[in-house]
């Protein structure tokens, strides 16, 4: 097969879970013995590793466009009640170059990467008569609804969130309906987009781990009382969740267990994070390889209270053999739970009870962390995930090919 893949942002290097999901399709679409071309918006400098990195895999096509909001794209969303998340990401432009490369090209299927890049494939496949899909790494309308929710009923900016959680809503269902195929990411959104798009096709399709590379180690080789949380930092709901996190919790552990420390992996840090030493807090950043800092981590921890679809992060760390600690917005989707490594909690003092617990016992730690490794490597494969996706790509191409018998 011949597939367009279309993608919000470049997804190399593989340092966030968003890009993990978007890179993982695209290496086993071409590993599985496709031609895949790979199309996204520079949404942010793009290094030439990262660039030779991709093209192994298949041609690269990046356009000089950053769909960032702005006062005056969120301005005429709300006098229009239409989506900014949506318009910012298609313009005639765009259209007109990616119609360029269907002429040149001649693609047999068209993948999309987000409800964002959706509108742009519908017109294509409409246009070129091609068979269009979208992968649903998030329920995109979810997130803004529960963002809405959790702004307090005095804050200026709810009004314009909750507008756009509806608008995106009624745009999510009608995209869902207009193209061939929706992969959502977990049973229950599977459940959900059923009953709201209840005439579109919608095959249930996780998430997936590269388990070659997360590799289990044994609580014998980790550093004690070590928790550890890897994130992107450019979204507002991951500071937030941690700022929660260290203000309320830490102070708990500390208390209770002498020299426990948390370490903070991930790009754009906020210098704020730097301020809280004392409660033994490491603002690390980023680093090239996270595989080693997590496999020495004793703990994982996932505070979250705004979200939708998977948390890949927290699967990347039960594969290597680390039980985790997440509210139930950040472990939505995984079915794991406590006996399979994954804990939930969501006060301070129910997170601070189940991470003592878990560090005062090296036995239920080892445990959970080899069940947890257990768990991912048994339920999350890409390459086993993204079959599920091909398969569907070869029943509409199987359509378009005469009947020769």
């Amino acid at each position: 097969m011949k597939i367009l893949q279309l993608a919000p942002r470049f997804p190399f290097p593989l340092d966030d879970g968003g890009k993990i999901g978007i890179a993982n399709i695209f290496i086993n679409f071409s590993r599985s013995g496709n031609e895949v071309h790979l199309f996204s918006f520079e949404d942010a400098t793009i290094s030439d590793d990262a660039l030779e990195q991709a093209k192994q895999y298949g041609k690269v096509f990046v356009y000089p466009h950053i769909p960032k909001n702005s006062l005056f794209g969120a301005f005429l969303a709300f006098i229009t009640n239409s989506s900014l998340y949506i318009n910012k990401h298609y313009s005639a432009k765009v259209l007109e170059y990616l119609s360029a490369l269907c002429e040149a090209e001649r693609y047999d299927i068209i993948h999309c990467d987000h409800t964002a890049m959706a509108s742009l494939g519908i017109a294509l496949g409409r246009k070129f008569g091609l068979p269009v899909a979208l992968r649903l790494h998030n329920i995109e309308f979810m997130i803004w609804q529960r963002y809405a929710e959790n702004l307090s009923d005095t804050n200026p900016k709810k009004l314009f969130v909750s507008q756009q959680a509806k608008a995106l809503k009624k745009a999510e269902i009608e995209i869902m309906s207009a193209v061939d195929v929706c992969f959502a990411i977990t049973e229950e959104e599977t459940a959900l987009a059923r009953r709201l798009a209840p005439e579109a096709k919608i095959v249930c399709v996780p998430v997936g781990v590269d388990t070659e590379k997360f590799k289990y180690v044994d609580m014998s080789n980790r550093e004690s009382k070590t928790l550890a949380i890897a994130t992107t930092y450019k979204w507002q709901p991951n500071v937030e969740g941690l700022t929660w996190f260290i203000e309320n919790v830490m102070p708990i552990l500390k208390n209770e267990l002498s020299g426990v420390k948390l370490n903070l992996y991930g790009k754009g840090l906020p210098e704020k994070f730097r301020n809280y030493s004392h409660l033994g807090v490491c603002p690390i950043g980023y680093v090239q390889d996270i595989v080693p800092c997590l496999q020495k981590a004793t703990l994982y921890i996932a505070p979250l209270f705004v979200g939708a679809g998977v948390r890949v992060k927290i699967l990347e760390a039960m594969a290597t053999g680390l039980p985790v600690v997440a509210t139930d917005i950040a472990a939505q989707g995984i079915s794991a739970g406590k006996s399979q490594g994954l804990v939930r909690a969501n006060s301070p003092e129910e997170t601070a009870k189940s991470i003592l617990a878990l560090l005062k016992n090296k036995q239920m730690l080892s445990i959970l962390g080899k069940s947890a490794s257990e768990y991912v490597h048994a339920n999350y494969n890409w390459k086993t995930n993204v079959k599920i996706m091909l398969d569907e790509y070869q029943k509409f191409i199987s359509l378009k090919r005469p009947n020769l018998s």
